[in-house]
């Protein structure tokens, strides 16, 4: 209880020490067979980059084209892999924090919520700046593979700028997320730029409304579909 009490008080004073600063990060991303236990670096996708800009009480994170390289429906798929499509938006003041993205030619909004985030004590320097160790995980069953599954969720955060926001749904731990991982897709902040004139933020609001749960409900639905269609072929 001790320990809560003490992450959320930091919290609130990062907050509140950080909404004035206007942020642009650029963010890029690999790939890794998650069997791969080496410490062989991941793969990273070249001219592949996702933006995150914030003024400190909203953030906004998308991806930015930037692919001119050949086999470009292969990367349109990487784009969106590891739930990387559309948009995502959060407002810390009006406890707002949503995904708009397209499913089966739909386009929805989806209500997040936010990860259960464990702060560890291990740290280490990512691109000159501190940053310290917070996991998470989900435990669920994948439909289409008929078996229980863990997802994973790595982040690398830096309390030297003191901004609860981070690429994909990397958002509510203490300082910008230089870093992370999702089972087996990575990223990495390779552009920060700070005070870069003052951002105005728009929420996404065109799009079905649904909660995180009830879009989950729909991917399992077509899991199913796509288990009897394909998954009992041997």
């Amino acid at each position: 209880m001790r320990k809560i009490i003490l992450i959320t008080s930091f919290f609130l004073c990062i907050i509140s020490s950080a909404q004035e600063k206007n942020i642009r990060v650029r963010y890029i991303k690999g790939l890794k067979k998650i069997t791969d236990t080496t410490s062989r670096r991941p793969l990273m996708m070249k001219n592949l980059y996702y933006t995150l800009i914030t003024n400190g009480k909203e953030s906004l994170y998308y991806y930015k084209n930037g692919l001119k390289i050949t086999g470009q429906e292969i990367n349109k798929r990487f784009i969106k892999s590891g739930n990387d499509g559309g948009v995502f938006y959060k407002n810390i003041d009006k406890k707002e924090y949503v995904h708009q993205e397209t499913f089966q030619d739909e386009l929805y909004l989806i209500n997040l919520k936010e990860k259960n985030w464990i702060l560890t004590k291990e740290k280490q320097k990512i691109n000159n700046y501190l940053c310290y160790k917070a996991v998470s995980q989900e435990i669920y069953f994948n439909e289409f593979t008929h078996k229980k599954m863990t997802t994973k969720y790595i982040a690398w955060y830096t309390p030297e700028i003191s901004i609860p926001f981070g690429p994909n749904v990397f958002n509510g731990l203490p300082g910008l997320v230089i870093a992370g991982q999702i089972d087996g897709y990575y990223y990495f902040a390779d552009k920060i730029e700070v005070n870069v004139g003052k951002k105005i933020i728009t929420k996404p609001n065109k799009g079905i409304l649904i909660s995180e749960k009830e879009m989950k409900k729909k991917i399992n639905e077509l899991g199913k579909m796509l288990y009897k269609k394909y998954g009992r072929k041997q």
